[in-house]
C-alpha cells in the first residue's frame, strides 16, 4: 500500500484527530476546583475472636482450660496460630488499607494484644490498644485497636456492671474510648459483650437489658457533656438479635435507617442499628450459627449524626456486612452456607479462626 494513502486512511476522521490533540490541552487548563474528589473510606470492624487466651496461668480467673496441661491442651503452637489467624482476618478485612478501628471480644488480657501486635504482621499497621479489666469469672474482656496516626484518644473509661438482686453476678465491663478522628471529628467508640444466654434466653434477658440501660446512660451522659458535638459507634457481641428488647428498647437502637441521608440530626441522641434487616442474598443470615440456626449477635450501632448527607464524616450507606470469605468457614454436614470455622468445638481442637464472623461498616470522610 502507498504509505501516503495508508496515512490518509488512518486519519480520515479529522475531527477525531483534532480532538485527540486538543482535548488534553483543554482539560489541563480547566480549574482544579472542577475536579470531584472522592471521599476517603475507613473500615470499622467488630470481631468476637473466641477465647483469645495466652498460655500463662492467672490465679485470679478460671483460665485453667487454656493452659498446656488444661482440658484444651492449649499450647504455645496453638496460641501462636490463633494470633496469626486473627491478624490475617484484620489485615484482609480492610481491603487495601488496615481497618481504622477493630473492636475485639473475648480477649484475656493486654499481654495477648501485645503479642498480637508484636508477633504478627499487625506490627506494621501502627495499632494501639485499649482493654478492660473485668470481673468476669473466666477473665475475658473487650478491647479496641485503633491506628494511632488516625485517632488521638482523649478519654478512656471502663464501666463495671452491677445487677440488682444478684450481688454475685458478674459480666464484662463496657469500654469507652473517645477522641479525635483525623484530628477534627469527635468520635466516641464503645465496645461491649452482653451476658450470654447459657441459662436460657428468657432467664438471662434481664441481665442483657441491664447492660443495655447502662450503655444508654453512658451515651446520653457523653452526648450531654459534649453538647451534641460527638459521634457514636457502638460495637460488639450483644448475645441477641437487633430486634430483642435489650438493644431495640433499652439501648434505643432503631431498626430502620433513613434510605437517604438526613439534612440534620436532632438534639436528642438517636441510635441506629446498621445490622438490622440486612439483605441476606448470597450471605449468611447472621454472624453466628448454632445447630443450624443463624443469628446476628454481632452488631455495630451508629448515631444519627453519622447519617447526615452533607456531613464531612458520615456512614457509608449499605456498607454494613458480615465478613465471611471462604477461608473463614467450612461447609456444614447438612449443607447450606459456610459456617464459621471455630478454634474449638467443645474440647476438640479444630484449628480454625473463631465461632463468629466479623462484622464491618465503612465511614466516609469528605474534606
Amino acid at each position: 500500500m502507498n504509505p501516503r494513502i495508508h496515512l490518509y486512511w488512518q486519519c480520515s476522521r479529522p475531527i477525531d484527530v483534532v480532538a485527540t490533540i486538543l482535548l488534553p490541552i483543554i482539560m489541563s487548563s480547566l480549574p482544579l476546583t472542577q475536579a470531584t474528589a472522592q471521599p476517603l473510606s475507613y473500615t470499622l470492624m467488630s470481631y468476637n475472636v473466641e477465647n483469645l487466651f495466652d498460655i500463662v496461668d492467672d490465679p485470679t480467673t478460671e483460665d485453667e482450660d487454656f493452659l498446656p496441661e488444661g482440658a484444651n491442651l492449649w499450647s504455645h503452637k496453638r496460641y501462636r496460630r490463633k494470633l496469626e489467624r486473627i491478624a490475617q482476618v484484620v489485615s484482609r478485612a480492610g481491603g487495601l488499607s488496615w481497618p481504622a478501628f477493630v473492636g475485639l471480644v473475648e480477649v484475656e488480657n493486654g499481654d495477648t494484644l501485645s503479642d498480637l501486635l508484636r508477633l504478627t504482621p499487625l506490627r506494621k499497621a501502627g495499632y494501639v490498644y485499649s482493654i478492660t479489666q473485668s470481673a468476669d469469672p473466666r477473665g475475658i474482656d473487650v478491647a479496641l485497636l485503633y491506628r494511632k496516626e488516625l485517632f488521638e484518644p482523649t478519654d478512656f473509661r471502663e464501666y463495671p456492671i452491677y445487677f440488682d438482686g444478684f450481688p454475685n453476678k458478674t459480666t464484662r465491663n463496657l469500654l469507652q474510648v473517645s477522641g479525635l478522628f483525623r484530628g477534627k471529628y469527635l468520635l466516641n467508640l464503645l465496645v461491649c459483650h452482653f451476658p450470654s444466654r447459657r441459662e436460657g434466653v428468657r432467664q438471662s434477658e434481664g441481665f442483657r437489658r441491664s447492660v443495655a440501660r447502662k450503655l444508654r446512660e453512658i451515651c446520653d451522659s457523653l452526648h450531654h457533656a459534649q453538647q451534641g458535638q460527638g459521634h457514636f459507634v457502638i460495637m460488639g457481641d450483644f448475645n441477641g438479635s437487633p430486634e430483642e428488647p435489650a438493644t431495640r428498647s433499652d439501648l434505643g437502637a432503631q431498626l430502620s435507617m433513613p434510605r437517604e441521608g438526613l439534612e440534620q440530626s436532632s438534639d436528642t441522641l438517636r441510635l441506629y442499628n446498621a445490622f438490622a434487616r440486612l439483605p441476606s442474598l448470597e450471605a449468611p443470615a447472621g454472624s453466628y450459627c448454632f445447630r443450624g440456626v443463624w443469628e446476628q449477635l454481632d452488631q455495630i450501632i451508629i448515631s444519627e449524626s453519622l447519617l447526615q448527607s452533607k456531613a464531612q464524616l458520615r456512614y457509608h450507606h449499605g456498607s454494613a456486612r458480615n465478613y465471611c470469605p471462604s477461608y473463614l468457614g467450612h461447609e456444614p454436614r447438612q449443607g447450606g452456607h459456610l459456617v464459621p470455622w471455630r478454634t474449638y468445638a467443645g474440647p476438640h481442637y479444630q484449628g480454625g479462626y473463631s465461632d463468629h464472623f466479623p462484622v464491618l461498616i465503612e465511614l466516609l470522610v469528605e474534606e
